[in-house]
């Protein structure tokens, strides 16, 4: 027998069932995923569900995506500043720029949803904008050390 079916029926006589312990590995794994991924935990969180509709938060969403569209025009760029000045920039401006969302509940107490709605699409589209130009200096500089097969 080996160690991973003696473990299941170890856990099978605590009362504990794999497939149970796993859902909630899962689920713990998924409570700190958000966590790190947006750092401000709740208020964030809130500030998402009741100030915003679904399809304003559905538009925020989409333009991360679809700003990633400007790598196309902007390569060429990037490769004449530099792909790893370009990387190491533009990928620290963004964490400085997601910095900022820490604003948006008190752009929402002090002038509303419209402006707080404002402020974070501004925020998320600069975030966008340097994730884009980071992730097209990162793809020719990762070939350098991680070559093709």
């Amino acid at each position: 027998m080996n160690s991973r079916s003696s473990r299941a029926a170890a856990n099978a006589d605590r009362g504990f069932s794999t497939d149970r312990r796993t859902e909630e590995a899962q689920h713990d794994l998924g409570h700190a995923r958000h966590a790190v991924l947006w750092r401000l935990g709740r208020t964030l969180d809130q500030l998402w569900r009741s100030a915003f509709p679904k399809a304003q938060i559905g538009f925020l969403f989409g333009l991360i995506p679809f700003i990633g569209l400007i790598s196309l025009f902007v390569a060429p760029f990037t490769a004449r500043f530099g792909l790893k000045r370009s990387y190491i920039t533009f990928y620290g401006v963004r964490k400085f720029v997601l910095a900022l969302l820490i604003a948006a509940p008190w752009v929402l107490q002090r002038f509303g949803q419209a402006a707080a709605f404002g402020f974070v699409t501004a925020v998320v589209l600069i975030f966008s904008v340097c994730r884009a130009l980071a992730e097209i200096a990162i793809t020719p500089w990762q070939q350098e050390f991680i070559p093709h097969a």
